[in-house]
């Protein structure tokens, strides 16, 4: 994922793009998160709300069955409700538009 922002120091962002510094740091922060998940955050909350779709077009799970969850060597992963974070029943953030989509005809 592109960045607009550079960490230079804890608590202390860069840009080019003209802007405060608290617009900065609150982007930085934004944009750290993004990176730690390995998915943008719009497409995690659009997952979360409206559910996800597999690779043949199906509706796999809606968003009320699904939930975020991380496993220390796999990373963040979706979750269904009743599933115990088994690594099988994981839809990995880092894994969007390779084995799961938002869209049912896969078009995003």
């Amino acid at each position: 994922m592109s960045r607009l922002t550079k960490k230079i120091d804890e608590g202390f962002y860069v840009s080019n793009a003209p802007c405060t510094d608290d617009l900065k740091y609150k982007l930085g922060k934004l944009e750290d998160l993004e990176d730690e998940l390995g998915c943008p955050l719009d497409v995690v909350f659009k997952a979360l709300k409206n559910g996800i779709y597999e690779e043949f077009g199906d509706l796999l799970y809606d968003g009320e069955n699904l939930k975020l969850h991380h496993i220390k060597k796999q990373g963040w992963g979706l979750y269904p409700i009743i599933c115990d974070y088994d690594e099988a029943e994981a839809f990995f953030l880092k894994d969007y538009k390779k084995t799961w989509w938002l869209k049912e005809d896969l078009s995003e």
